[in-house]
């Protein structure tokens, strides 16, 4: 984004550093992006966001499964209690 003299596209001021994701959040700090650049970022941000939670559907799905698959009988407290002593 930055660097590009006379070519057309928006320049990010000096000072803003765009790794800082919080950063980007404040009010103070997007007034000073410019519009292009900022609508980049934040069509990045949602996206990676969106990606990030798509992915975690995989393994939320597989466990859910994996606890349906497994049998009622050992969710039976009255079971457990039969094999060891109570020390409570």
């Amino acid at each position: 984004f930055a660097g590009g003299s006379g070519s057309g596209e928006a320049q990010i001021p000096e000072g803003i550093d765009l790794s800082d994701p919080h950063a980007l959040l404040s009010p103070e700090l997007r007034a000073n992006i410019p519009e292009q650049v900022l609508d980049k970022i934040s069509i990045a941000l949602s996206s990676s966001i969106t990606h990030t939670f798509a992915w975690a559907i995989i393994p939320a799905a597989l466990a859910f499964f994996a606890a349906f698959a497994m049998g009622r009988d050992k969710m039976d407290p009255a079971s457990e209690g039969q094999g060891s002593s109570a020390t409570h």
